[in-house]
């Protein structure tokens, strides 16, 4: 997201009508300094400044990416922080006019989750009524990336930026991740496939055999693409630890547990995959 295109690029696909109110070619990324000592208000946080069209009126967009794999029942609190520590230093610094923020939140966990608003949160106390004119009230753009349509993901312009977005979608199926390999893979630029590839074979968890037989199933040009990637991520020593040294961790404390007596569905389930890793873990130790 500090690319500016790619920030374009984001608000063209999940805020289209934030989107057509603005100049888009003069989005300027902000570098923010705040003196609190330890403060970390998001994880990893981006923001912009950005023109409204034939108005020189300028908006502040802040990307929040919610990477957590536990849904954060408090972020509208840090989205709160992260608002009022942003206009007190609009308002403090001189000739500084305020400015409206609005916070967007990108979410690729594993959970179904739709962010409380503050008011929310106080949502079971006996005296809500009494105090809630008195809570802070403030929206955000949410996007569980996993309940946009593929078809509107297939419809995103830049490439390097709908493999991600594709990627990020099906992150926690290995299944529909593998079957959007054609689309994911389609990159001319080495640097933009070894990124890719970095982060879908760190997520990818299949028996590495099964790896190999499966992308030979593809078309043979995104097959050489995937190969010639996964030879330069082995060198730099960046699969190592990801595919083989994950993968042979999980199959042995699978073999483990199976022994101990639990059912593939419980062993699935503690290790966080799908049953039919477990099922092929336990076949491959047989052989």
């Amino acid at each position: 997201m500090e690319n500016k295109k790619g920030a374009a690029q984001y608000l063209k696909t999940h805020y289209r009508e934030l989107a057509e109110l603005l100049d888009l070619e003069t989005l300027e990324i902000q570098r923010e300094n705040f003196s609190i000592p330890n403060l970390k208000v998001f994880d990893a946080d981006i923001s912009y400044k950005c023109q409204f069209k034939k108005s020189e009126e300028k908006i502040n967009i802040s990307f929040l990416w919610e990477n957590k794999s536990q849904p954060e029942k408090y972020v509208a609190i840090q989205i709160g922080l992260y608002l009022f520590l942003r206009y007190y230093k609009m308002v403090k610094k001189k000739n500084q006019s305020l400015e409206p923020i609005i916070p967007l939140i990108f979410y690729n966990g594993k959970e179904d989750w739709m962010p409380q608003k503050l008011i929310e949160l106080f949502e079971d106390h006996s005296f809500k009524n009494i105090f809630k004119s008195f809570i802070p009230t403030y929206d955000f753009h949410f996007t569980n990336i996993k309940k946009v349509p593929k078809e509107e993901l297939l419809k995103i312009e830049m490439a390097f930026f709908k493999s991600a977005m594709i990627a990020m979608a099906n992150k926690h199926n290995y299944d529909l991740l593998f079957q959007n390999f054609s689309v994911i893979f389609d990159l001319d630029d080495e640097d933009e496939l070894i990124t890719i590839g970095h982060y879908v074979f760190g997520i990818y968890e299949r028996l590495p055999e099964k790896v190999k037989k499966e992308i030979t199933q593809l078309d043979y040009k995104i097959q050489n693409k995937i190969m010639s990637t996964l030879a330069i991520l082995r060198n730099e020593g960046k699969v190592e630890g990801k595919i083989e040294g994950k993968v042979e961790a999980k199959i042995e404390l699978a073999k483990k547990l199976k022994k101990e007596g639990f059912s593939i569905s419980k062993i699935a389930e503690l290790l966080e995959v799908e049953e039919n890793f477990v099922s092929d873990a336990l076949k491959s130790s047989t052989n």
